[in-house]
């Protein structure tokens, strides 16, 4: 009983659980009389998919999974050069392949190898000064293709990512202050190089200047969350999900979720993606450093997504277009979840192993003595 409610399976059973109720805000948000169940449907193909590779994955040596991190690495970045170039657009960004059945979006996928590639070079580096420069130049590399699909949102999560990672590696506050003002300058390039990042920004301030265009999402969002209300319209009873709401099943789904289910049901869906990153710390052993340290990104980037994609959705920054994880519609991104999942639980049960291994030598070892 004690080893069903370990570190391990109740992580497990959190992004399991988070995953099916994203099928459900799914269906709800796509209920029609010719389609009922067709976008839930896919979502729970995928949820099957993602579910087993995390299972598999978990089971893998996290050893090896370094040792062939620097091709998987590189087989990312290539796949993130080659949508610009074959891929399709979808609601104007270039970030797609049309394999026809499906579609997969590479900037998705690449996410726990990008936390990879940054804790093999952190592991590299000891400098503070070079590790600063080492990141800003890794991070530059990850994010022109992503920039130039255009995808501002992964953008500035791949961002966010590095700037923890420094954070927890400099010694000099300075450091991250840079790194931050590093952003804001990046945020500046941005709406300097696209009027509608502007319109957004614009819209976000003063969205009934524009309700029908650049202000239509943000006020839509608070229709939604204002009709849930404390205890929700039920589900299936989701007039602005179902009507009003623009992308009511993937880049608005909180939304879509606080209408049915009210603040009382959302919210404690937040607080579980704010809880990951504590599950994941709790299944750290020992004191690998890349191990605890790739546990720490790759938990944080899954729930950093999230509060972004719910801030968004509250009204609290500026629209961003990401999904949220395991909720949103999109195999790319369940897949791209369960597996970081996958390898966070490797991280953590081989380095146990290794432990377990280790007390069994010294046992060994003590017995050897006692019998000479």
């Amino acid at each position: 009983m004690k080893n069903f409610f370990s570190g391990t399976n109740v992580f497990k059973a959190m992004m399991i659980i988070l995953a099916m109720t994203g099928c459900l805000t799914i269906l709800n948000a796509t209920l029609s009389p010719e389609f009922p169940a067709k976008f839930a449907a896919r979502q729970i193909v995928w949820l099957v998919i993602g579910v087993t590779t995390m299972l598999l994955t978990s089971k893998l040596d996290f050893e090896k999974i370094k040792k062939t991190a620097p091709a998987a690495i590189i087989v990312s970045y290539l796949l993130l050069l080659a949508v610009l170039v074959v891929g399709v657009r979808v609601n104007g960004m270039k970030g797609w392949f049309n394999l026809g059945f499906f579609f997969i979006q590479p900037s998705e996928l690449a996410k726990p190898f990008f936390v990879l590639s940054i804790c093999i070079l952190c592991a590299k580096e000891n400098s503070d000064r070079k590790i600063f420069i080492n990141l800003l130049l890794l991070c530059a590399g990850w994010m022109i293709p992503i920039i130039m699909e255009p995808d501002y949102g992964t953008s500035i999560l791949y961002f966010s990512v590095v700037g923890l990672a420094l954070f927890l590696l400099s010694k000099k506050i300075g450091y991250f202050f840079a790194w931050t003002l590093s952003g804001m300058a990046l945020i500046l390039i941005l709406s300097l190089r696209e009027a509608y990042v502007v319109n957004r920004i614009q819209a976000y301030f003063s969205p009934f200047d524009d309700p029908y265009g650049a202000g239509w999402h943000i006020l839509q969002f608070r229709y939604a969350i204002a009709r849930g209300g404390l205890w929700g319209s039920g589900w299936g009873n989701c007039l602005w999900a179902g009507s009003y709401l623009p992308l009511s099943h993937s880049d608005s789904a909180f939304a879509t979720l606080t209408e049915a289910s009210g603040m009382l049901g959302s919210m404690p869906v937040a607080l579980v993606f704010a809880a990951i990153p504590f599950a994941a710390g709790r299944i750290i052993s020992g004191k690998d450093e890349f191990r605890t340290r790739f546990i720490i990104l790759a938990s944080s980037m899954v729930a950093g997504q999230a509060f972004i994609h719910i801030f968004v959705n509250l009204g609290m920054i500026p629209p961003t277009g990401l999904p949220l994880p395991l909720f949103s519609y999109g195999g790319s991104s369940l897949l791209s979840t369960m597996l970081t999942a996958g390898f966070i639980l490797s991280a953590a049960k081989i380095r146990q192993n290794h432990l377990n291994t280790n007390k069994l030598s010294e046992y060994q070892s003590i017995k050897v003595s006692i019998i000479r």
